[in-house]
């Protein structure tokens, strides 16, 4: 269950020092939309818990933000723009919202010396959208990076292995029927589990999502638990659905109560672990 606006803005108003335990604890049941941003800053530590303290570090921030090159007219500008627009259109409507999140995008693919991919845009989007400053959503994309774990080829092949053992294990009648429709691992998990849902969940429900994870330094643990308790949610419908539709349905998750599945994975993960599967 949620915390009210009330709780976190008491923890807020503190002239002296932010209490960032009682924070994460209160993060833990959901964030309200209207704190949500300033409460995600504070637990990836882009803004320091000492109030005086605050100032000068948002000042740096936006200092070396600016030196940084946005590089958004380098060779993968077309794409980047292309699924800029495609990105929740219906929240990023304005071309200046839309600019933001290109700048971002750019930003990090400069400062991190990393390649031009779709899922940047995808992992970046939620922080544009909540942040008051660009400065502040490449911070939070920064942090966010240091805490997911690690998504190179060998460790994502590993991780895809360790999943569809528990999918096996715990839900063999929709592992079957994938099976049965030639629905590989490889045309799946790997995008669930290197991206967190963030193309797959509407943004609302991605966000939800988030605040669970963002509240502990090793929330993305319990990530794949989630991804197994989507899957006993919706194994009734799945196990009707055709290779295509299974696969289109994987890609495009409905609106759910995400306090529900959160709650479900944390349950399937205490059976994981008396099982000794991990």
């Amino acid at each position: 269950m949620s915390s009210s606006v009330e709780e976190f803005e008491e923890i807020f108003n503190n002239e002296m020092h932010i209490d960032t335990e009682k924070l994460r604890d209160l993060a833990s049941g959901g964030v309200p939309e209207s704190v949500r941003g300033l409460t995600w800053k504070y637990l990836l530590n882009v803004v320091p818990p000492d109030k005086s303290r605050e100032e000068a570090a948002a000042a740096a921030l936006e200092q070396g933000y600016q030196r940084l090159s946005k590089d958004t007219a380098g060779e993968h500008t077309k794409r980047l723009r292309g699924e800029v627009k495609r990105y929740n259109a219906a929240l990023f409507t304005s071309e200046a919202q839309r600019r933001r999140l290109e700048n971002v995008v750019g930003a990090y693919i400069g400062k991190a010396d990393v390649a031009y991919s779709p899922s940047l845009v995808h992992l970046c989007g939620p922080f544009v959208y909540l942040m008051g400053s660009e400065a502040e959503a490449l911070s939070c994309v920064e942090a966010l990076m240091e805490r997911m774990p690690p998504t190179d080829p060998h460790s994502t092949t590993r991780a895809t292995g360790v999943f569809m053992t528990y999918f096996r294990t715990l839900v063999p009648g929709l592992y079957n029927h994938f099976e049965e429709e030639e629905l590989e691992s490889r045309q799946w998990v790997p995008n669930w589990l290197r991206h967190f849902f963030a193309f797959e969940l509407p943004l609302p429900c991605l966000l939800r999502l988030w605040d669970t994870y963002i509240c502990e330094p090793d929330g993305f643990d319990l990530h794949p638990f989630v991804c197994l308790a989507f899957l006993m949610q919706f194994k009734d419908e799945m196990e009707e659905m055709e290779n295509y539709e299974i696969r289109a349905f994987l890609q495009h998750l409905p609106t759910v109560d995400m306090d529900q599945i959160i709650a479900k994975a944390e349950n399937v993960r205490e059976d994981v672990v008396a099982l000794n599967l991990i």
